[in-house]
């Protein structure tokens, strides 16, 4: 039986594999956004918060 990450790995993965598949696919952004965050979505980058549509917008330039 396979242990479960702790919030460390689990977080670190959660980013990794968002970026990896942002990178690699040609699928919409916002699918993938929708994949991986809820439509509520609130982060903060260089302290300014960014909610769906500023990420979708801030992930279309890294493709």
């Amino acid at each position: 039986m396979s242990k479960l990450p702790g919030p460390k790995e689990f977080i670190a993965g959660f980013f990794t594999s968002f970026t990896e598949e942002l990178l690699e696919s040609d699928e919409e952004p916002a699918v993938m956004v929708d994949r991986f965050h809820t439509p509520d979505i609130l982060q903060g980058a260089d302290g300014h918060r960014i909610d769906r549509t500023k990420l979708i917008a801030h992930t279309r330039p890294v493709r």
